[in-house]
């Protein structure tokens, strides 16, 4: 019970004091008499647990008391955060907030409760899918490959621990108080681009490898991209779907196999952060899209996300494809050379008769679409954004952010 009592006590005091506190250090504030009255007015149904506290509630109506809100665009408000506290714990319980505040309690939790707050709101969009995620990720175990040593080494004030870091980048970005998004937008932005000859990878479906071993699908990348470096510790599918979270409607739900798609950054394109609106970008994709930069993967893993320009681009010499096996297992599968894929034992695969390239821009039905090839009958297009059903014929969903299908001549 005194174990319970205490962590009540860290939930509610987590959520308060000064942004000045310093690092991996907690005082109590000043005791004052107003606090327990801001809660009876922000929040009333937390107030009989607290008041269960005895004197610990003293500590916690103090906190509340001298809540900051002298910088809303940091911390957000005490009424952002207070129904932050409230709402989380009456969706998922004390523990997974109190999990949560512990892991930044050096750090003033102030700004997570409001973000919360933001996320709970009913207008946003997978609003509980994403704090749901932003609870669960601060029980992970960090990473110490990939990027996270660069993530961890650029933290600001405002970004002052991994397990907050983690717990925005999961967050709805709209509903971040805008100093702490600016931090999160910055933070991704001063990562290191990948340098021309970079191997960068694409995770497709089965399914779509033989598309294009049997030359349904031109020879032709597009969608988001990861480097491979920044996903090595992801081994078996599983642990590819949800690192990337490719678990988006529609999706790899159900995989038990996948295939990698290898290529290389060339001079000829530059690879883009996808934004959404509240950053600046122009994605509208549906959550598990984070739009802050990062995969919204629940692991404390910081995996950059990357969009190749509109149109994709074309396949080089030495791209490659693979299949994952459910073990993790790695199996080449072929290897684009001059035009063609080219299997292991050597037997050359071609793209199906008839088909000439085209690689060029086109308008149908309102939308814009690349051309990648034609035959007497059809052109053979890709997209970057979802088609309405009908206007494309055997539209499919190659990965994440790439469209295929075709059109009448």
């Amino acid at each position: 019970m005194r174990k319970f009592l205490w962590i009540l006590a860290l939930l509610v005091s987590g959520c308060g004091g000064s942004n000045n506190s310093a690092p991996n250090a907690f005082v109590p504030p000043a005791l004052s008499g107003d606090g327990r009255a801001r809660l009876v007015n922000l929040a009333p149904a937390v107030v009989p647990a607290i008041d269960a506290l005895g004197p610990s509630s003293q500590v916690v109506y103090a906190d509340v008391a001298t809540f900051n809100d002298l910088n809303p665009a940091l911390t957000g408000t005490i009424h952002q955060a207070v129904a932050g506290l409230a709402l989380t714990v009456q969706t998922f319980g004390a523990p997974k907030l109190a999990d949560l505040l512990a892991s930044v309690f050096s750090d003033n939790g102030q700004s997570l409760c409001s973000s919360l707050a933001g996320n709970f709101d009913p207008a946003t969009p997978s609003g509980g899918e994403r704090c749901r995620d932003a609870l669960a990720v601060v029980g992970a175990s960090q990473q110490t490959q990939g990027r996270n040593p660069e993530v961890q080494s650029r933290l600001t004030p405002d970004l002052s621990s991994m397990p907050k870091f983690h717990s925005l980048r999961l967050l709805w970005p709209a509903g971040v108080p805008p100093q702490q998004r600016a931090a999160l937008k910055q933070l991704r932005d001063s990562l290191t681009f990948p340098s021309n000859g970079t191997l960068l990878q694409k995770v497709i479906k089965v399914a779509d490898m033989n598309n294009y071993l049997n030359g349904t699908f031109d020879p032709r990348a597009s969608g988001f991209a990861a480097l491979v470096s920044d996903v090595a510790s992801l081994q078996t599918p599983a642990q590819i779907i949800e690192g990337l979270r490719l678990d988006y409607p529609g999706g790899f739900q159900g995989e038990t196999q996948v295939a990698i798609l290898q290529y290389r950054q060339l001079p000829s394109f530059a690879l883009i952060i996808p934004y959404s609106a509240a950053n600046g970008g122009n994605r509208t994709d549906a959550y598990p899209f984070a739009g802050n930069g990062f995969t919204a993967t629940v692991q404390a893993n910081a995996i950059p996300e990357w969009t190749l320009p509109d149109g994709g681009i074309p396949l080089q010499t030495g791209d490659t494809l693979t299949l994952v096996q459910a073990d993790g297992t790695r199996i080449l599968q072929a290897t684009f050379e001059a035009g063609h894929w080219v299997r292991p034992d050597g037997m050359i695969l071609t793209r199906q008769l008839g088909r000439t390239s085209v690689n060029a821009w086109t308008e149908y039905q309102g939308f814009r679409l690349f051309v990648t090839s034609q035959d007497e009958h059809f052109r053979y297009v890709t997209s970057d954004r979802p088609v309405p059903a009908g206007v494309l014929l055997e539209q499919a969903q190659v990965g994440r952010g790439e469209w295929r299908g075709k059109i009448p001549l």
